[in-house]
C-alpha cells in the first residue's frame, strides 16, 4: 500500500513538472510571435508612408506640368494675336514707277597729287611698242603717296591699363560645389528652424526635399531625427516610430542614433505599450552608456520601475 502511494506521488509530481515546462515554452514562443507581428505591422506602415510620399510626389509633378502646360499656351496665344492684327493690317507696296528722264552718268573727280601738277590720266594703248627708257633710277619718279594728315596712333594705353586694372583685382572663382553645399545646408536650416518654431508641417515637408534632393550629404540622418521630432510634436506616435527607427537602422553610429532610440522608447510609453518602451530605454543605456540620452533613459527607467 505504502509503495503504491509512492508511486502515484511521484507521477503526479512528474506530471506537475511537465505541465509547467510545457506552460513556460508556449509562454516564450507566443512572446516571440507578438514581437514578429509587431514588427511586420511596423514595416507595412513604413511601407504605406512611403508609397504616400511617392504619391504626394507624383501629383505634384502632374500639378507643375499642367500648368506650365497652360502658362505656354497663353503665351503662344498672346504671340499669335499680334502678329494676325499686324498682318491684316499690313498692305502691300505701290509698285515703283521708272522714271522716263535720261540718266546722267556720275563721273568721278580725278584724284591729284600734292607733288605732282596734273592730275593723273589714263595712258591710251600704244600701238607700237615704246623703246626702253635708257634713263637713270634716280632720275625715275616714285609713285606718289598720299600724306599721312589725319593718322591717328593706335590706342594702347587702355588696354594696358586694362590689363593692369585686372592684376590688381583678381577675380574670385566660386566653385559649384560649394555653391550646392551652401543651398544644401540652407534648406536644412529653414527645415530645422520651423519645426523648432512650431511648424511641424512646413518643416517637415523642407527636410522632405533636402532629403530627396541631396541623398548622399552628411546631415542625412539630422534630417530624418528632425522629422520623427516633427509627428512626435503632432502626437503622431506611429509615424514618429517610423521615422526613429529609419534612423537607428540608417545610421547605427551616428549620434543621432542614441536620441532616436530614446525618443522610440518615449512614443512606445505614449502608446501604452510599457514592454517595448523599457526595451528601446534599456538598449540606449547599454549601447551608449556616457551619453546624455542614456542619461535620460536611466532617469525613465527609474522613475517607471522597469
Amino acid at each position: 500500500m505504502a509503495v503504491r502511494l509512492r508511486y502515484t506521488f511521484l507521477s503526479g509530481c512528474l506530471c506537475l513538472v511537465l505541465c509547467g515546462c510545457q506552460g513556460m515554452t508556449y509562454s516564450v514562443r507566443d512572446g516571440w510571435r507578438l514581437e514578429s507581428v509587431e514588427e511586420k505591422t511596423v514595416q507595412l506602415q513604413e511601407d504605406q508612408l512611403q508609397q504616400r510620399d511617392r504619391l504626394d510626389a507624383l501629383e505634384k509633378r502632374l500639378a507643375v506640368l499642367e500648368a506650365s502646360q497652360l502658362a505656354d499656351s497663353r503665351v503662344q496665344k498672346g504671340k499669335a494675336a499680334p502678329r494676325l492684327a499686324a498682318s491684316s493690317q499690313m498692305k502691300t507696296p505701290p509698285p515703283e514707277r521708272k522714271s522716263l528722264r535720261p540718266q546722267k552718268k556720275k563721273t568721278r573727280t580725278p584724284y591729284v597729287c600734292p607733288l605732282r601738277k596734273h592730275p593723273r590720266r589714263k595712258s591710251a594703248p600704244a600701238k607700237v611698242a615704246a623703246a626702253p627708257s635708257k634713263k637713270s633710277p634716280a632720275s625715275r619718279q616714285a609713285p606718289c603717296v598720299p600724306p599721312a594728315h589725319n593718322v591717328q596712333p593706335q590706342k594702347a594705353s587702355k588696354a594696358v591699363v586694362h590689363k593692369q586694372s585686372s592684376q590688381a583685382h583678381p577675380v574670385k572663382k566660386v566653385s559649384r560645389v560649394n555653391v550646392q553645399a551652401t543651398k544644401a545646408k540652407d534648406l536644412y536650416d529653414r527645415g530645422l528652424r520651423a519645426v523648432l518654431e512650431d511648424r511641424p508641417a512646413k518643416g517637415r515637408e523642407l527636410l522632405n526635399h533636402f532629403i530627396k534632393k541631396y541623398p548622399r550629404h552628411e546631415l542625412q540622418p539630422n534630417a530624418r531625427y528632425w522629422i520623427g521630432e516633427s509627428f512626435y510634436s503632432e502626437k503622431r506616435f506611429p509615424e514618429s516610430i517610423l521615422a526613429f527607427k529609419a534612423v537607428t537602422r540608417g545610421y547605427p553610429k551616428h549620434e543621432k542614433s542614441a536620441a532616436a532610440l530614446l525618443k522610440t522608447g518615449y512614443a512606445y510609453e505614449k502608446l501604452g505599450d510599457a514592454r517595448n518602451a523599457a526595451f528601446y530605454l534599456k538598449i540606449v543605456v547599454q549601447d551608449y552608456p556616457n551619453t546624455e540620452p542614456a542619461r535620460l533613459a536611466r532617469r525613465r527607467l527609474a522613475l517607471r520601475n522597469w
